[in-house]
């Protein structure tokens, strides 16, 4: 059966429904599709996952697999993974009929997990697969954050894999101590932490481990951290600064200044702003964090920017991502890199006591607006803060109006 996501643009979850005796279970496949291939997939053969059990065991005998077709290769993954798990239930299936005893549907369920590829008992591998599934899935940013934690416990372990089993409180206490050591920062470890209980956790709902609460004993909270923002007139010291020999340099301090007159917006957001989302006076775009729609007002110093740094024949608004040289993702994560180390330098040039950052951008802006006394929730609202409590209480009481005159008053500071 198919079960869409309630994220828009997100594919929807597989799931096996298996019914015995009119008892009925669930197994979660660990890949998706989109609705697309879903009704792509029902066009080709007719709904093997949601027959009766005794129909799946008849098909499965059979060697009936789900059909694949060769013009899209995720597809073709996805379906060569649903087959594999198929062929696992025929195994489990198998089995318990050869017993020649009764069986439940729990049985199903539990032989079939425990005819898992014996690769998937090692964590490393399995958490490997669980980042590939994850960008398969477009979901990149925690693909990402998968990957650091497990190059970050991977050093740990000075390479040597481990199975689940061997995932213990123990263990997880040893890992937080020698970061610790290392002088990992504790929101960094808690970061860690949180992303490696997460595969783990993927883990037992797959049936390859059982759930022994290993990072019970660890943090996996977030502290308040050090504020970030500049001042007022520091922030006018980076707007007049003459980099004017140094292009990449005023590029990137461009880039600061851009983020601030467009109410902190997010690295990625620039980068993936496009020409089309200049509809008249007011700019439109979906974050790409939340996907949430923004609209903030169009102002000259803004379009000063967008010509400096302009591709005509590009899509893009500042030409950071260039659609003919590959992977738009791989090159927003190089340019996010290089834009960084460069205000990197320009902190030092300034004489700044803090590092300047993309992210010191958008805290400067919401510093700076709380304030000239700007309301929490209108400051919330204009960064895009769906998540915050404020901004589920507020958001809708809000205009765009609002929103416009708040960032103009913000302006004038450095104008």
């Amino acid at each position: 059966m198919f079960r869409a996501s309630k994220v828009e643009g997100r594919n929807g979850s597989i799931y096996y429904r298996v019914i015995h005796k009119r008892v009925c279970r669930q197994i979660k496949a660990g890949y998706r599709l989109s609705q697309r291939e879903w009704e792509d997939y029902q066009s080709q053969q007719n709904s093997v996952l949601t027959e009766s059990a005794a129909s799946l065991s008849q098909s499965i005998s059979h060697g009936m697999e789900l059909p694949q077709r060769s013009e899209t290769s995720d597809f073709n993954l996805q379906i060569s993974n649903l087959n594999r798990d198929l062929r696992r239930l025929r195994v489990a299936i198998g089995r318990l009929e050869a017993e020649g005893t009764e069986y439940t549907t729990d049985d199903v369920v539990r032989a079939f997990h425990a005819t898992s590829h014996p690769n998937e008992s090692s964590f490393f591998s399995f958490a490997r697969s669980e980042i590939e599934q994850k960008r398969r899935n477009h979901r990149f940013r925690t693909s990402e954050t998968y990957n650091s934690s497990l190059n970050s416990f991977t050093r740990f372990r000075g390479g040597r894999d481990l199975s689940m089993t061997e995932i213990t409180s123990e263990l997880i206490e040893s890992y937080e101590i020698w970061l610790s050591e290392e002088k990992v920062c504790r929101n960094t470890i808690s970061f860690y932490m949180r992303n490696l209980r997460a595969i783990y956790n993927r883990a037992v709902e797959r049936g390859l481990a059982t759930q022994c609460n290993p990072f019970r004993k660890v943090y996996t909270g977030v502290e308040a951290t050090v504020k970030r923002a500049i001042g007022k007139e520091e922030l006018k010291k980076l707007r007049v600064l003459d980099l004017s020999d140094q292009p990449d340099l005023e590029m990137a301090r461009d880039m600061f200044i851009f983020s601030f007159y467009m109410r902190g917006m997010s690295f990625v957001d620039i980068c993936n702003l496009k020409k089309e989302d200049l509809r008249g006076a007011d700019l439109v775009y979906n974050r790409k964090k939340t996907g949430r729609q923004l609209t903030v007002r169009w102002e000259g110093c803004m379009q000063k920017i967008a010509d400096r740094y302009g591709n005509p024949d590009s899509p893009y608004m500042l030409g950071l991502i260039d659609p003919d040289r590959g992977d738009v993702r791989l090159q927003y994560c190089r340019r996010s890199h290089q834009v960084n180390r460069l205000l990197g330098r320009i902190s030092e040039m300034l004489g700044l006591d803090r590092k300047l950052t993309m992210y010191v951008a958008r805290h400067t802006w919401a510093t700076l607006a709380l304030r000239s006394r700007i309301p929490v929730s209108v400051i919330s609202a204009a960064m895009g803060h769906e998540t915050e409590r404020t901004t589920r209480i507020y958001l809708g009481q809000i205009d765009v109006s609002d929103l416009n005159k708040a960032n103009r008053r913000m302006l004038k500071l450095v104008g």
